[in-house]
């Protein structure tokens, strides 16, 4: 806010560079002689996670190097401009350390580290990363590039309620999105509850080709784009992350040029089944159930969508494609080198086998996700509308 005094950050931090290692200096876990370091991928926007670890020989490690509480840690440098500049804020002393790819930000006692946290979390902060890595096609996030941001700097007990006030918003958003978490399970259980395993069909259902079952699949189309989410109702051509993660999200897409030639064919739609046909091995023949969309969003070449027939719901389609015991045969059906994403063909897919239970439990199955659904709609509103008055707080406190 503009009676704030604007300060130098470099004035109020210390910054701290990552632990460099050889091959050698690593072991496989914890032990009396080496300390877990953390890495780019252990930056999450909800804080820091210790998945997939090294473990490093404590001689590499100097004393201010370990993690302390409020340290800020930075991803510094990426083959990727979105993840350089990613922080989160360690919330307790830790006994790990952190590699040569990033950095530590350290508050000194002249700055409240909370309210430093959120600032590190703020559009303001990405803005500007962001300008530095487009504008001069860095990926490397210098010291200089930290000691120079600017940084409103109230009275410190200001600073003490404006980080209480963010971490309430927050700890509102975290429980939302906990509740939505718990939908998306209820919905595995109640799958493994009517229809059993996918893989030892305790129920002993009929196993079909999935061309019998699909009347086509539609193609999208390769498309050059722009870089940028579309503006307003404009068309655009969905990424491959609409679909990746299982649940379907309009949001990841690229606005197409406005003189793009568009097949209105490939218009998604309400009540659409999507599949990604090209992606990493873990991740490709992801599928996702449309059950609603904005207008002229269109699919890409790396998506199909799949035509049922009238004995088999989309639904059920979905969900027995996506359970983690069918994940196996589906990406069996890809081929190509993980260098260059594997591949599923129209026709390995339709010569797929799936479990065909009766239609009216697969409707029954349908009526219950579709409730659901509506629960979660619900508190998908709640939680827009609390992150949309967190960004407003942020710009009110940090622009």
């Amino acid at each position: 806010m503009g009676k704030w005094e604007m300060v130098r950050l470099g004035d109020f931090v210390e910054q701290i560079r990552g632990v460099s290692y050889k091959p050698d200096d690593i072991a496989d876990s914890d032990s009396v002689r080496h300390v877990p370091v953390l890495r780019a991928h252990n930056i999450q926007d909800t804080g820091i996670t210790s998945d997939n670890l090294v473990y490093v020989n404590k001689k590499r490690v100097k004393q201010n190097q370990y993690i302390k509480s409020g340290d800020i840690i930075i991803c510094a440098s990426s083959g990727s401009k979105d993840l350089v500049g990613k922080a989160a804020q360690a919330s307790n002393d830790m006994t790990a350390s952190f590699g040569a790819f990033c950095k530590i930000v350290r508050p000194k006692n002249t700055i409240y580290a909370v309210y430093l946290k959120h600032f590190f979390a703020s559009p303001k902060y990405r803005y500007v990363i962001s300008e530095l890595a487009s504008g001069v096609n860095i990926n490397n996030l210098r010291n200089e590039h930290i000691d120079e941001l600017r940084v409103p700097f109230p009275p410190p007990a200001i600073q003490q309620k404006i980080a209480d006030v963010l971490d309430c918003a927050n700890s509102l958003i975290e429980k939302r999105k906990a509740q939505i978490a718990k939908l998306d399970l209820l919905i595995k259980s109640q799958f493994i509850e009517m229809f059993g395993d996918p893989v030892t069909n305790p129920m002993g259902w009929e196993s079909v080709y999935l061309y019998e079952c699909l009347s086509s699949i539609d193609s999208g189309k390769s498309i050059v784009c722009e870089q940028h989410k579309r503006k307003s109702n404009n068309p655009a051509i969905l990424k491959l992350s609409a679909v990746t993660y299982g649940t379907y999200n309009p949001k990841e897409n690229k606005e197409l040029p406005y003189n793009a030639v568009i097949d209105e064919r490939n218009e998604v739609f309400s009540g659409d089944l999507l599949i990604t046909r090209k992606n990493t091995f873990d991740m490709v023949g992801m599928a996702a159930y449309v059950f609603t969309t904005p207008p002229k969003l269109f699919l890409p070449d790396l998506i199909f969508r799949l035509i049922t027939r009238e004995n088999c719901k989309k639904i059920y389609l979905w969900q027995f494609i996506n359970h983690p015991s069918s994940r196996g045969g589906i990406k069996s059906l890809a081929s190509g080198s993980a260098a260059s994403m594997p591949n599923i063909s129209k026709q390995r897919l339709m010569q797929h086998k799936i479990l065909l239970p009766p239609l009216p439990l697969q409707t029954q199955f349908v009526d219950f996700v579709q409730a659901n659904d509506k629960s979660k709609s619900e508190i998908q509103h709640s939680l827009d509308k609390l992150e949309l008055l967190r960004k407003s707080l942020m710009q009110q406190y940090f622009c």
